[in-house]
């Protein structure tokens, strides 16, 4: 049950502050992300790992409450209070301004720009003088990561940034895109969101008409869309006659400009 599931990860992912890990770079879904691409298992407490918990726990706190549990209600809110409070204090580099994997034999933060250093953005645990200096100093800047088509999967200063037309598949080959450089929808989509969470309605309406444009060309060239597309070109790179997320596309622009957020946990 899901009581279990959370027990597993406070059991067997949780680092030593407290935040979680991923056994592997392809688990978290961002299958070559090269803050956690072939690292030992459990060796890097992670932004977004640290994010989806914070997530489930909330999740968890609003089923207790309807089911009428309101000291396990209480219980899971306070265990995600006490992870947004270790994200912010472990993941977060006052110099860059920008929240970063943590490496947790040596103890320090990986400092490379990527998607997924925005989802507590999204989570809405940022501190707004925070958020503020984050989205302007590095989201919104065409050096970094803001652009023609949208959002890359990491930033353009990278040195590994590159948006070579071959996938990941059982690799870890540096050489590949997939998450080293091309535009993926569903990051868009929750970047998208947390333009939204601090007052940046204008920009998240354009990042969502980009994103809409994006696939809507592609759909006209090919007949369809892809998994993946190039930040540079727009061009669509990997998995022709690709749905699955993609389908979010047709709401971004409508939830951008109405605020709203269909992620939304309510309380």
């Amino acid at each position: 049950n899901l009581r279990r599931f959370l027990d597993y990860w406070e059991t067997h992912r949780r680092g030593p502050h407290l935040l979680f890990q991923w056994l592997s770079a392809v688990e978290s879904g961002v299958d070559n992300h090269p803050a956690v691409m072939g690292l030992p298992p459990n060796s890097v407490e992670a932004v977004d790992a640290s994010v989806y918990m914070y997530r489930e726990y909330l999740a968890m706190s609003l089923i207790a409450d309807r089911l009428g549990k309101a000291e396990d209600s209480q219980s899971h809110r306070a265990k995600a209070d006490l992870l947004a409070r270790q994200i912010n204090q472990h993941l977060w580099s006052p110099g860059e301004q920008m929240y970063f994997n943590l490496d947790t034999g040596s103890g320090e933060l990986i400092k490379l720009e990527a998607w997924t250093n925005f989802l507590p953005l999204w989570a809405g645990i940022t501190p707004p003088e925070r958020a503020k200096a984050m989205i302007e100093k590095h989201l919104l800047r065409a050096e970094a990561f803001w652009g023609q088509y949208g959002v890359p999967s990491v930033s353009r200063q990278e040195v590994i940034y590159n948006q070579a037309r071959k996938g990941l598949y059982g690799s870890y080959d540096r050489t590949v895109s997939n998450w080293q450089g091309p535009i993926w929808v569903v990051a868009n989509y929750l970047v998208m969101h947390g333009l939204l969470n601090y007052g940046y309605q204008q920009q998240a309406v354009e990042l969502a008409r980009k994103i809409v444009r994006l696939l809507e060309d592609d759909i006209r060239r090919t007949g369809g869309m892809h998994e993946n597309y190039d930040a540079e070109t727009g061009a669509g790179l990997w998995s022709p006659h690709f749905g699955s997320w993609n389908i979010l596309a047709p709401q971004m622009v409508e939830e951008a400009q109405a605020g709203k957020d269909a992620t939304r946990l309510a309380f």
